[in-house]
């Protein structure tokens, strides 16, 4: 198969930064205890299960807060994750940031992952989600003082204001509102004294999605010795000794909280795009086999023909990409449905190049395509292509991922 690189988005306004891996999940604990919440990005699942997705999240997260505070004292403010080296296609998210703040008895959680490592700085963001809270704080304290039903009336207007709330945070974030830079960064690399190196194993979890590491024991855990007299240091020690359900909670509850919101977000965050293109790869594989059925036993005898068709499919969606994006060079001014034959014209001109199942293929992506892009142009008129190359560039990374499916 070939290799791809990593997409770099160009423009916080295109379709791709929207559609690529982006999600904010804004959940809430009024003072009287109740959970509110939502979930806004990339997925139709996904926001058709707003407000599951923020239930099912905020506990895990709250989990941890607790833990923390209960074992430490420790209020969490906000936790990294670095998803850069993850194994996957070129549409997985780089950065997960969660970060929580209370005004009063109000809490409010927010979960974010983007497209970009840098788009979402987690001390700026931070500040922004103590405004948050403190404007649910604000509007709870009207409701109440308004003496409207709270559990009818009342809370439908928070859940109102709290969905509001986290559609403008995820369009921010589209815009790089909380973008990292040099003096957001609050601590920098000459305020960090090591003060500790814990050692640990750990073995890649294969039986969980998304796979990641799992903890098995800790091999050692050195001090250094701070600066100053005997005194200070008995008292700085004194203020860094974690309980064992502390070093738990840091040292393998925190990772697993980072692959349990991603699994959470993948049971949910998927695209028409993206089913359009399995299901037409599904049936061009049954037509590639001559059955429908493949049993266990079967496998390593029809090991090389799956090989066979992955090749075919991945030159396939190759070449249906350099031929999109040539198209979206050519600047033509038509209709969508002459757009769509335009690519049928192209793809008919490279019949020499690949087989009959490939032609056929990359018909059928051109068919999805097409369909994808009337969903983001709702237009009768004429377009010039150039206008699509974000669709274009969107579909083409999702067929790609696709075919590594096989």
């Amino acid at each position: 198969m070939s290799k791809s690189g990593k997409t770099k988005v160009q423009s916080s306004s295109t379709v791709e930064a929207i559609k690529m891996a982006s999600a904010s999940i804004l959940g809430t604990t009024t003072s009287r205890g109740v959970p509110i919440g939502s979930a806004t990005g990339s997925g139709t699942m996904l926001e058709q299960n707003s407000e599951l997705v923020a239930m099912n999240i905020t506990p895990l997260i709250f989990s941890i807060r607790d833990a923390l505070q209960g074992a430490e004292g420790l209020d969490l403010l906000s936790l990294e994750w670095d998803l850069t080296h993850s194994q996957g296609s070129q549409v997985l998210p780089e950065h997960l940031v969660v970060t929580g703040r209370s005004v009063g008895d109000v809490t409010s959680q927010l979960c974010t992952i983007s497209w970009e490592k840098g788009v979402i700085d987690p001390f700026k963001i931070d500040s922004y989600v103590s405004t948050v809270a403190k404007k649910l704080s604000d509007i709870e304290k009207a409701v109440i003082g308004n003496a409207m039903d709270y559990d009818t009336d009342g809370l439908a207007v928070l859940r109102k204001f709290s969905d509001r709330l986290n559609s403008v945070t995820f369009v921010e974030i589209l815009d790089r509102q909380y973008q990292a830079d040099w003096s957001s960064k609050q601590i920098k690399p000459e305020h960090v004294d090591i003060e500790a190196i814990v050692k640990m194993k750990f073995h890649d979890d294969f039986t969980v999605s998304p796979p990641g590491p799992r903890i098995k024991n800790r091999t050692s855990i050195e001090f250094s010795l701070p600066t100053g007299d005997e005194e200070s240091r008995i008292q700085h020690f004194k203020n860094r000794i974690y309980s064992p359900t502390g070093l738990v909670t840091l040292t393998a509850r925190v990772p697993e909280l980072g692959r349990a919101i991603l699994g959470e977000l993948n049971t949910y965050a998927y695209s028409i795009e993206e089913v359009d293109i399995a299901r037409a790869t599904t049936a061009l594989f049954v037509r590639f086999l001559g059955r429908e059925e493949i049993f266990p036993e079967e496998l390593e005898d029809i090991k090389i023909k799956i090989n066979e068709f992955v090749e075919q499919m991945t030159k396939a969606v190759d070449l249906f990409s350099e031929i999109v994006a040539e198209h979206a060079k050519s600047g033509a001014k038509l209709t969508l449905d002459d757009h769509h034959q335009k690519l049928h014209t192209d793809i008919n001109e490279h019949s020499g190049t690949l087989d009959e199942l490939g032609i056929l293929y990359m018909k059928a992506l051109s068919e999805h395509l097409m369909g994808s892009i009337r969903r983001d142009f709702p237009v009768e008129g004429e377009i010039r292509a150039w206008q699509m190359r974000s669709s274009f560039s969107y579909f083409s990374s999702f067929s790609k991922r696709v075919v590594q499916y096989f």
